[in-house]
C-alpha cells in the first residue's frame, strides 16, 4: 500500500463535569419526572455520547470525550444534546447547545491553565409560540492535545 501515514492530528478532549437544572421544560409543573440525563457530543459526523448521569436534575458524568481536530473542523461546532434514558421507550430528547470550535480552541490556547472550563445554556426545542426555553446548564472543562512533533 502505497498510502502516506496519516498526519498526527491536535485533539480536543472534552470533559463533561455535570449539568445542573436539566430537565424537560415542557414537563407537568411538580412532576417529579426520573430521568437518567445523558449527553451526545458531535464535532461533523463524529458522535459521541456520555453513561447516564444518574436519577437526577444536577447530573454528574465526569467523563472526558476526544476529538480529533482535523482542517475539515476547522469552520464547525461542537454540539451537545441532552437525552434522557428510557428503558422501555425511545430516548427523550431534552436540550441542546453549540459552541463554535474557534471559540473554544481560542480561549484554551490564551489560558494559562491546562484546562478551561465552560457553562453552556441549553435550550429546547422551540415552541413554536413561545420559542426556545432554557432547560439547564452544562459544565464542560476542556484541554487541548498538541500532536508530538515527529521523532520524540
Amino acid at each position: 500500500g502505497g498510502e502516506k501515514p496519516k498526519a498526527p492530528a491536535t485533539t480536543l478532549v472534552v470533559l463533561l463535569v455535570g449539568g445542573e437544572g436539566v430537565r424537560d421544560p415542557y414537563s407537568i409543573p411538580g412532576d417529579p419526572g426520573v430521568r437518567e440525563p445523558f449527553v451526545v457530543a458531535a464535532v461533523g459526523d463524529e458522535r459521541q455520547r456520555t453513561r447516564c448521569g444518574g436519577f437526577t436534575d444536577n447530573p454528574t458524568w465526569g467523563q472526558a470525550l476526544r476529538f480529533e481536530l482535523n482542517p475539515r473542523a476547522a469552520g464547525s461546532v461542537i454540539r451537545f444534546a441532552v437525552f434522557d434514558k428510557h428503558v422501555a421507550s425511545a430516548e427523550d430528547f431534552m436540550g441542546d447547545a453549540e459552541i463554535a470550535l474557534s471559540d473554544i480552541v481560542r480561549a484554551v490556547r490564551a489560558s494559562a491553565a491546562p484546562q478551561v472550563p465552560f457553562r453552556i445554556q441549553l435550550f429546547s426545542r422551540p415552541d413554536p409560540f413561545i420559542g426556545p426555553k432554557k432547560c439547564g446548564v452544562l459544565t464542560i472543562s476542556v484541554s487541548i492535545e498538541d500532536p508530538k512533533p515527529v521523532g520524540e
